[in-house]
């Protein structure tokens, strides 16, 4: 028996091998990305590098371009594997090529491993696509007061609430649901002392349909009721999140991945009727929406002005914090 020898070199291959593929797929991309510009130099044709690596740059490069032609490389090798064309088309929704997305979005789908994750994603990922094309004819614009790029953890302590009142706060353990308890999640929430309603975010059982909006109503005695879980109108079987009710109480701004968003969060906008229901959210589209996740706003009292973040156009562990006039700009 002839037991084969690896060379020190491609011991080494395979060991950076092993690790940028765990990182990559607990989505640690900026983890990844140096172990993969190391594997790329060691094999420039290698479509799995290529993707990896364009790939890691779509989420850590601040430069959303910067990634596609590595995977645009890799997606031409006719033995690639089948996560070089999802990659591909994730990089061109990113960058608005939606219809370009759909054609690599559908090739996945055709030679992709049901055990995957992203087969699960890749129909969402379609109807985004298709969503996108009719958010962004919508051409006008919005007028930037202010854009500051901040660190991800506490980006929201730039926010002024003086005109609204209330405070942005760490969701508290009280209002924390067993899953939330279960994952240790963080949940960022607008409090208002005086609001009959307060609005939060939490895990759903068994994160069924992942994350939902629920509401506690302030009772007589000063406490709090047990949370209600709003209406399929407004939760999806997707991610609803940053919940802001106006001080008025009937206008609900959310972050929701599903409804007719373009891609990761988009920001709604939903109105209480009379009898207390709500009306459908109105995606509040292009340019405060974009395939990227835009998240947490907080309109003033007039609704002419508002604060909300972004992720596009930053690395991986940055937000942008907008302050914008909320009318819109004819392009």
């Amino acid at each position: 028996l002839t037991i084969p020898v690896l060379s020190s070199a491609q011991g080494n291959e395979e060991d950076m091998r092993t690790r940028a593929e765990d990182l990559f797929k607990q989505e640690k991309f900026e983890e990844a990305l140096p172990l993969y510009s190391q594997l790329l130099a060691l094999k420039l044709e290698s479509s799995e590098y290529n993707y990896r690596f364009g790939a890691c740059q779509l989420f850590t490069s601040q430069n959303k371009e910067e990634g596609i032609k590595y995977l645009n490389f890799a997606s031409k090798d006719p033995t690639a594997p089948s996560l070089a064309h999802f990659y591909y088309g994730l990089g061109l929704q990113l960058n608005y090529q939606f219809e370009k997305a759909v054609v690599k979005y559908e090739k996945y789908k055709t030679a992709a491993s049901k055990k995957d994750k992203e087969a699960d994603l890749v129909d969402l990922y379609i109807t985004q696509c298709k969503n996108g094309k009719t958010l962004v004819s919508n051409f006008t614009d919005i007028s930037v007061i202010q854009r500051k790029v901040l660190p991800r953890t506490d980006f929201y302590r730039n926010y002024d609430l003086s005109d609204v009142g209330g405070k942005i706060i760490v969701k508290p353990e009280d209002f924390m649901s067993e899953e939330d308890k279960k994952r240790d999640a963080k949940f960022l929430m607008y409090f208002q002392e005086d609001a009959e309603y307060i609005y939060y975010a939490s895990y759903s059982d068994k994160n069924a349909t992942g994350k939902d909006l629920f509401a506690i109503q302030k009772l007589p005695t000063g406490g709090w009721s047990q949370p209600t879980k709003l209406s399929a109108v407004i939760n999806t079987p997707y991610d609803e999140d940053f919940p802001f009710i106006h001080p008025d109480g009937n206008v609900l701004y959310f972050a929701s991945k599903g409804h007719n968003g373009m891609g990761g969060y988009d920001i709604f906008k939903s109105t209480r009727r009379g009898d207390g229901t709500w009306t459908k959210p109105i995606n509040m589209e292009f340019a405060i929406n974009t395939p990227w996740d835009d998240f947490l706003f907080i309109s003033d009292k007039e609704e002419s002005t508002a604060w909300f973040a972004s992720n596009r156009e930053t690395s991986s562990k940055q937000v942008s914090v907008y302050r914008i006039g909320i009318e819109r700009v004819p392009l």
